[in-house]
């Protein structure tokens, strides 16, 4: 049953009107649990939620942005403020219940070395705060669709902290099927989403050259090959180091902005018994049944 408001779905499994519903959000846990319901959570592998800059167009083309947009944002506000105890702040370029994945130093909340970035590369800021350099604001917008129900608020929060700093973030909401269409035609300054998957070949499928290539790159030698080894070496533990230098290079090339990671959320009735999540995070039904 498809029932797109929050508030329906929560008051309909209070109710008993539904057995289980999918994005249960803080806020709902309370009913939930008042009527002996319950929420079973999990987190996400693969992408953890984060920008995807189009390297070919805007202010992201220029390298020094990318790398001043990542100790901008404050993640672990993003998380207390919009998600709650159940998601936790992105580390890396692969989410943490990824296999292979490492938490990177640079992932880190630092305001003071994002502004001294900006600073250094000719950013300064103009009288309403943005910065600007050679006549060009520090502006870009951000493509995202709804798909998850915290996208705009976590969006809307990393828009005041990169105006902290003097940059200037434009969120562009759409339908999923519009965001498909801009991506693959290249219609776009950056793109906001995650991918779910339980191994780090995502990266590839995400910052390979072979493939979508949503950041509208050109050749990047180390990167190429990493990707490209990894997914031929059968060894586990070679595999897992190429995997490692893979999602340090994806950020340092900065083709991945990440934000927080995405946990599945299910509220469930009190007569759903046995209800589990796979190895990527999706429900799994074969064992569940209800109690009378």
């Amino acid at each position: 049953t498809i029932v797109p408001e929050s508030g329906v779905r929560t008051g309909s499994l209070a109710s008993g009107q539904l057995d289980a519903i999918s994005d249960a959000l803080p806020q709902d846990a309370p009913q939930i649990e008042s009527a002996g319901g319950r929420i079973l959570t999990t987190p996400n592998p693969g992408l953890p939620f984060g920008f995807q800059p189009n390297l070919s167009r805007g202010v992201l083309a220029d390298p020094v942005v990318r790398s001043a947009i990542v100790p901008a944002i404050n993640r672990q506000e993003l998380v207390d403020t919009v998600l709650g105890p159940d998601f936790r702040p992105a580390t890396g370029t692969l989410a943490s219940a990824t296999p292979g994945y490492v938490e990177l130093a640079d992932v880190t909340y630092d305001p003071e070395k994002a502004e001294k970035i900006l600073d250094d590369a000719g950013w300064v800021p103009g009288p309403d705060g943005i910065r600007v350099k050679d006549g060009q604001r520090l502006s870009f917008p951000v493509l995202f669709s709804s798909v998850f129900a915290g996208n705009q608020a976590i969006l809307e929060l990393v828009q005041q902290q990169l105006r902290a700093v003097g940059i200037d973030l434009q969120l562009d909401l759409v339908s999923t099927p519009e965001s498909t269409a801009r991506q693959n035609s290249g219609d776009y300054e950056s793109n906001y989403y995650n991918s779910t998957r339980a191994d780090g070949d995502v990266l590839r499928t995400a910052f390979g050259l072979d493939g979508r290539n949503i950041n509208q790159r050109g050749p990047v030698p180390e990167l190429d090959e990493v990707l490209n080894r990894q997914l031929s070496t059968t060894d586990p533990a070679a595999r897992a180091e190429l995997i490692g230098q893979a999602q340090q290079l994806v950020l340092d090339n900065g083709l991945w902005i990440p934000t927080v990671e995405l946990s599945q959320a299910i509220g469930a009735g009190p007569n759903v018994a046995d209800l589990k999540f796979e190895a990527s995070a999706r429900l799994q039904f074969f064992d569940t049944w209800l109690s009378e």
